[in-house]
């Protein structure tokens, strides 16, 4: 259920959402540009969209949020991911959203060589980040992530095979194992609401959602989008701006959700290999991470590779772009220096 706010609301600010939307260079509002922010996906959400019918084409996109929402999200009994969880040793139809979810953590899981996992619900269940925060034991820690890894869960489609044919039945093996899309579900929501606009003509758009962005076509003045990478160390100020249009951006980072416990950072992106939290280092004398941001074709790849390169660290993380071109990432280390990928350039404009 979503919380509809005050049309035309200014950007909510760096306090609310990952990365902010940012007019590096001065964009004249005009009143063919509406804005909306709601409450969607337990964070603010801002639409900006250029349409005659723009106010009714926002109501359906935060209707296709909250049905992602609805089918995802594994605290809601009666999701489809819970479904699945309740039927451990099952198979389960699931819905096409739910279908397209579990084929991406499949696909996305390989292609990373396993720094993208969705076995890891009960691994960070042990930390309870949304709640006070603790720090489990090595016994702990051992139990749970016996249960986690690809093994614990099995895909089967409905049809021979072929391009555009999902997966429509899911089966938890390990009924110890806990599913947690958490790790996509907000971008592939927002590339779904995002498909939306564009079926329905929208050629300059923009749609915020929390720390993941996509843009529609370029600004009304046909520029590109400017959006700023929020400084993990300061909060209110950035590191970076990025320019987009006709893709999306993700940032995962050790500063979003988590607690410090004897100077020590317990953030919410856990590493698969250890249960422990990714510190963001790859070894080689390489630096930590504190944060990553991705620029990909959609915001489910993008939500997706910012996770995982965070796990993979600096070294493995640049090595994989170098093989997958299509990507980019800007690197934020702890001391807040900005690492870009190749093929940025032009792209991203380092702040001093």
């Amino acid at each position: 259920m979503s919380r509809r706010m005050a049309n035309a609301l200014p950007v909510m600010g760096a306090a609310l959402v990952a990365l902010i939307s940012l007019g590096v260079s001065a964009w004249h509002r005009t009143p063919a540009v509406y804005e909306e922010t709601v409450f969607e996906l337990d964070t603010f959400v801002q639409f900006k969209v250029v349409h005659p019918r723009a106010e009714e084409l926002v109501t359906t996109a935060v209707a296709t949020l909250d049905e992602v929402e609805d089918r995802l999200n594994r605290y809601d009994s009666e999701s489809a991911v819970a479904r699945v969880q309740a039927a451990a040793g099952d198979w389960v139809e699931v819905d096409g959203v739910t279908a397209e979810a579990f084929r991406l953590a499949r696909s996305w899981g390989e292609r990373t060589g396993g720094a993208f996992d969705v076995t890891l619900g009960s691994v960070a269940d042990l930390y309870d980040f949304g709640g006070v925060g603790r720090v489990p034991s090595a016994g702990e820690l051992a139990e749970a992530m016996a249960h986690a890894g690809v093994a614990a869960w099995e895909l089967e489609g409905a049809a021979a095979g072929g391009a555009g044919t999902f997966p429509t039945r899911v089966r938890l093996v390990d009924s110890k194992a806990v599913l947690d899309l958490g790790g996509l579900h907000k971008g592939l929501a927002v590339d779904l609401a995002a498909a939306g606009l564009r079926e329905a003509g929208v050629k300059h758009g923009l749609i915020d959602v929390g720390s993941n962005m996509v843009a529609i076509g370029p600004r009304p003045d046909g520029k590109p989008w400017r959006i700023g990478i929020a400084h993990p160390r300061a909060p209110g100020q950035i590191v970076a701006t990025v320019a987009l249009q006709d893709d999306a951006v993700s940032t995962s980072g050790d500063y979003q959700q988590g607690f410090d416990v004897g100077g020590v950072r317990y953030h919410h992106i856990i590493d698969p290999r250890t249960g422990s939290p990714a510190t963001g280092w790859s070894g080689n004398a390489m630096p930590r991470l504190a944060a990553v941001t991705v620029l990909a074709p959609t915001a489910a790849e993008a939500d997706i590779l910012s996770t995982a390169l965070f796990v993979m660290g600096l070294a493995v993380g640049q090595a994989w772009l170098e093989a997958n071109p299509e990507y980019g990432a800007v690197f934020v280390t702890e001391a807040a220096e900005v690492i870009l990928s190749p093929g940025l350039a032009g792209r991203v404009e380092v702040l001093p």
